[in-house]
């Protein structure tokens, strides 16, 4: 089980990553990236170069001062965990990195889509800092030039392998797959009119928005009339909302104006939202008999929302 609020499990078939804004700076899977290559787990190592025949936790994804060093590594031995999970569950897919980073090649990406599609009893959730791509890639893969390549399509061949999907009839299911939830993550104002509107024109079931760390105020109506116009009724087209303070010993300052502002905004919207953790004087506080009675809500998005919106 996860130690995040919001999520049942996580699953990182793909590991590794860089920093591109403001609410990396205090990456969180960076600091776990360390502990676990001087753990020796698969995915992770700190060597600069691997020894000649290096088992899988030799990749380099971290450099030896313990930094992200923007390479990105598929572990294959974690590629058919969900295969495995029978009892359905929320999946919150590559923590320990960013699905749509650039250093990421289109086919780990369709392997990673291949299981989610396998799995529709499960509920997948992806976080990027990367819309474009995220973007550009869910356009892609819909495409019926796409759809149509015979080469593309979910299969699992006889030694287990789990090979490219077909975006449209992988396992049943239409496009984008109902059970992939796509959102993007935002710690302040600039990120937000940055990343909102591409999540708003890309093909997803369930669309969302992390405000976390939450590093200032966040006006969400003011980002979506960057794409369209008309406040609540775009509002209406993001399905669900998380937000949290920083955790950590560097955290930075997360005032509860900001956060009960933003629950307010949804509230008004119709827009679930879930509050994951809040400051306390000073401290990170998970118990929300501890929050302001306006932070106390923790709402997902009913699985009757995820149809399909282009």
């Amino acid at each position: 089980m996860s130690k995040i609020a919001w999520t049942d499990e996580t699953w990182n078939p793909i590991v590794g990553c860089s920093k591109v804004s403001a609410g990396c700076a205090n990456c969180y899977a960076e600091r776990m990236a360390v502990r676990l290559a001087g753990m020796a787990r698969p995915g992770f190592g700190a060597d600069d170069i691997p020894p000649a025949n290096a088992p899988e936790h030799y990749a380099c994804v971290i450099t030896p001062g313990g930094s992200w060093n923007g390479t990105t590594k598929l572990v294959e031995s974690a590629l058919d965990k969900p295969l495995r999970w029978r009892k359905p569950r929320r999946v919150f897919v590559c923590s320990m990195s960013d699905l749509f980073h650039e250093s990421v090649p289109d086919e780990w990406v369709d392997r990673v889509f291949a299981v989610m599609a396998l799995c529709p009893q499960h509920c997948f959730q992806l976080l990027t800092k990367r819309p474009e791509r995220m973007l550009s890639y869910m356009r892609w893969a819909g495409h019926p030039d796409t759809v149509g390549r015979t080469d593309r399509r979910t299969k699992i061949d006889g030694s287990g392998h789990i090979g490219n999907h077909i975006c449209g009839f992988a396992n049943g299911l239409s496009w984008p797959f109902p059970n992939v939830h796509l959102g993007v993550s935002v710690e302040n104002q600039q990120c937000a009119d940055e990343r909102i509107p591409v999540l708003l024109q890309t093909p997803a079931a369930v669309r969302f928005v992390s405000l976390e760390p939450m590093l200032g105020p966040v006006d969400l109506h003011r980002s979506h009339q960057l794409a369209y116009d008309g406040g609540a009724r775009v509002m209406s087209r993001i399905d669900w909302v998380v937000l949290g303070c920083e955790s950590g010993s560097r955290r930075r300052p997360c005032l509860h104006e900001w956060m009960v502002d933003v629950v307010r905004q949804c509230k008004s919207a119709g827009v679930p939202v879930f509050v994951k953790q809040v400051s306390i004087d000073g401290k990170v506080s998970h118990d929300m008999a501890e929050w302001p009675a306006e932070l106390r809500v923790r709402e997902y998005p009913s699985r009757s929302e995820t149809t399909d919106k282009h």
